[in-house]
């Protein structure tokens, strides 16, 4: 039985004044089962586990409620079983800034520059919906279209930080189409190149302006960097390390009382049974989906803002025994699609690795799909067993099977153009502090670690107060 007292009388009678909240009885929980926190940190991804690190520093008590039974969110790694080589299939690199570099720099995690160079590796383009080679299709020099967009990005500052400062009325750009302001701007030869980059924003062209703007940063793409051993996960297994057992993984938010101004209630339940977390502030930097929120006792302001998100698709793994040699790079290309945009869902290409045999791909669902892992995994055997038939592979009997799958959705979180304009993110940003409660995480940034790690640091000095 978990320890709520009246839960239904609670959600009925709170729900009529706009609050969904339930009475956490205190006295039903043992003394071990109550746990004090200066922060309780929801959600162990780049912005959690950032910020649980930098509150202790800070000498305050943390913790983090975790649902994966680690720590890193979008951060999968891959360890080979036989030789121990890692892969990074999640994210890969962070940006050359002093914050990151300071931040690996306190787990004794050494970084490089990263190089995506693929000598002795050959590229063929490739429709995955035939598995046929595209005859004459070469990607264009997008050299100078990539420099007419860092010009006009250069054009609104205001975004560098986070999605908390977008003036009123939103500047008209930002509110296109991303295909659109292409468009405008005659930035067409650049499409290959925002594609190779960013991978689980369903189909670009669609996507709103403002978001490409967050995510395409020109700077970032030249000086890259990642960790020296391949594996960003280190980073979060030394983290995990150090929180100990103020890391409760495998765990849930069941409930949530935020009307003492002063100290929350938050029910957990943990592999351990529930706990009954107390703390001064909270700090949310899961995906702010209401199927993310369920067990928050969010409000007239909050539900009705939070409601309006939407989000991508995004899948990653690493293939066994697809036959494709080791020195051949697959990208899915349309043969008759604006700019030879590849139709999702789909893989997005697929690449050989430094271990043989194993290769590596991104796929996505367009933005009004979503698919299983299953799904997923069976539409990527299925374009390989495309190309054997017609050629493009050689033949074999042999099935492809997953050494590593890793499903991110929800990814991207995002909002219409017609919403972004109605001042949407102000409202937002506005609930900062708003019932001792900060919110962060890609949603408010982007899909970017060291972007996400530098707004939740400006966050630091209210959480510890």
């Amino acid at each position: 039985m978990i320890p709520i007292l009246s839960f239904t009388w609670s959600i009925c009678c709170l729900a009529f004044l706009g609050t969904i909240s339930a009475y956490i009885d205190q006295a039903a929980f043992s003394s071990k089962d109550i746990l004090n926190y200066d922060v309780c940190v929801i959600g162990g991804g780049a912005a959690g586990t950032y910020a649980a690190i930098r509150l202790r520093d800070l000498k305050k008590t943390v913790a983090v409620v975790e649902t994966q039974g680690r720590l890193g969110g979008h951060t999968v790694t891959y360890i080979d079983p036989v030789s121990k080589a890692t892969i990074d299939i999640g994210v890969i690199v962070v940006n050359n800034e002093d914050l990151t570099k300071n931040y690996f720099a306190r787990f004794n995690v050494s970084l490089t520059a990263a190089n995506f160079d693929t000598p002795g590796v050959t590229n063929e383009y490739v429709d995955f919906r035939t598995g046929e080679i595209v005859k004459g299709y070469a990607p264009p020099n997008g050299t100078a279209a990539y420099r007419a967009y860092a010009a006009q990005l250069a054009k609104y500052p205001f975004l560098d930080l986070s999605l908390g400062n977008i003036p009123q009325p939103v500047p008209e750009d930002l509110l296109l189409t991303f295909g659109d302001f292409i468009n405008k701007y005659s930035l067409q030869d650049a499409i290959p190149q925002f594609y190779s980059y960013g991978q689980g924003f369903g189909n670009i062209l669609n996507l709103p302006a403002l978001y490409a703007f967050k995510y395409y940063n020109p700077n970032n793409f030249q000086t890259a960097l990642t960790t020296t051993r391949n594996d960003n996960s280190e980073l979060y297994r030394k983290a995990q390390a150090e929180l100990g057992a103020d890391a409760l993984l495998n765990s849930n938010i069941l409930a949530m009382d935020r009307s003492d101004p002063k100290l929350a209630k938050i029910l957990v339940k943990t592999p351990s049974g529930p706990k009954l977390i107390k703390a001064k502030k909270i700090l949310s930097t899961i995906p702010p989906l209401l199927s993310n929120l369920h067990g928050f006792d969010l409000d007239a302001t909050e539900r009705p803002l939070f409601k309006q998100y939407k989000y991508h698709t995004y899948y990653a793994g690493l293939l066994n025994n697809s036959g494709i040699p080791d020195t051949l790079q697959l990208q899915n290309v349309g043969k008759d699609t604006p700019y030879n945009l590849p139709v999702l869902p789909s893989a997005y290409y697929i690449s050989p690795t430094k271990l043989p045999g194993l290769h590596f791909f991104q796929a996505g669902t367009p933005e009004t799909e979503v698919l299983s892992s299953a799904q997923i995994q069976a539409e990527v055997v299925a374009s390989i067993e495309r190309m054997r038939a017609v050629g493009t592979l050689p033949s074999s009997d042999v099935t492809p099977d997953y050494a590593i799958f890793a499903n991110h959705v929800p990814y991207s979180i995002y909002v219409p153009p017609s919403v972004i304009a109605t001042g949407f993110y102000n409202k937002v940003f506005a609930l900062q502090g708003r019932k001792n409660t900060y919110w962060s995480g890609a949603a408010f940034v982007t899909h970017d670690s060291s972007a996400i790690w530098k707004y939740t640091e400006t966050l630091m000095k209210d959480l510890a107060a």
